[in-house]
């Protein structure tokens, strides 16, 4: 601060950099007010913050119904008929693999597997059977895979399963066993 005695005018230097000349009686004041306009906000840089507040609303606003919308559907997945259906998938698929695996002798380890990891274990133990591999772009094709698993469900067994033989022998056996009770009693 410099004052010229001339003009009894005091040189103010302003937070921008410029210099303006204020009476001696004014300096303290015109400080002052400098301070708080350097304080003051920018029109501009208020308005670009709330652009900015407004689109993070918005995406939190879309955020919050993308989540409604995976909740309604968590709620319809878990719904006590889309759990039924599931699990009666799970045991069709299960029965399923057990037929096509018991149909070809072919023994199942005891990982247990089920959906698309069932369906290409049983696709691919078939296949390893016919001394085919299939590629890993196939067997990780979840279409590709419940094709051929389904072709394999269809099909009609090429061979008893232990347990059919056990009954089948022991229809025989019954049937003989009345046999030999109706020849008796014609004997009598």
């Amino acid at each position: 601060m410099a004052t010229d005695a001339k003009t009894e005018l005091t040189r103010v230097r302003l937070q921008n950099g410029k210099d303006v000349y204020v009476a001696n009686e004014s300096v303290d004041d015109v400080q002052d007010m400098d301070k708080k306009v350097e304080n003051m906000i920018d029109d501009d840089k208020f308005n670009a913050k709330v652009d900015e507040l407004k689109a993070a609303r918005e995406q939190v606003s879309r955020l919050e119904g993308e989540m409604a919308a995976l909740k309604e559907k968590l709620e319809a997945a878990m719904s006590p008929e889309m759990l039924d259906t599931a699990a009666a998938e799970m045991v069709e698929n299960e029965e399923a693999a057990d037929r096509i695996m018991n149909s070809r002798n072919l023994k199942r380890d005891d990982v247990k597997r089920h959906g698309h990891d069932l369906k290409s274990y049983v696709v691919q133990q078939v296949q390893i059977a016919n001394s085919k591999k299939l590629t890993d772009e196939q067997l990780s094709d979840e279409s590709f895979v419940a094709g051929m698993f389904s072709v394999y469900a269809s099909e009609q067994p090429k061979t008893v399963s232990v347990s059919n033989a056990v009954q089948m022998q022991n229809s025989s056996v019954n049937q003989m066993t009345d046999q030999q009770r109706y020849l008796n009693s014609l004997q009598k």
